[in-house]
């Protein structure tokens, strides 16, 4: 398992990641928005560290709440990361995932 946060799409991110069966990374950014501040990820690049690393499964969470209102906006992360990954899943509170 490999848990990346606060961590914008570097070399170190996917050589950590590499053939995990979970990567666990923060979601702050929505779909295709960019920070000035590379410490974030969108669903895209979260998918793109994925899908280059080679894991198994990959779990979005960190969601910034001024971003991401409402469950919907954390599906519709879901749903953008697994145009790159299928194996994407956002998280919430109490998930419990069996490896």
């Amino acid at each position: 398992m490999t848990y990346c946060t606060d961590t914008g799409y570097c070399k170190n991110a996917l050589r950590l990641s590499k053939d995990a069966d979970i990567l666990i990374t923060e979601c702050s950014m929505k779909t295709n928005e960019v920070s000035d501040n590379p410490i974030h990820l969108n669903p895209e690049l979260s998918a793109k560290i994925a899908k280059e690393s080679d894991v198994k499964n990959l779990f979005l969470m960190h969601f910034d709440a001024s971003r991401y209102i409402s469950v919907e906006s954390r599906v519709e992360a879901e749903k953008s990361a697994r145009e790159i990954f299928s194996n994407s899943y956002a998280s919430y509170d109490g998930l419990e995932v069996e490896v």
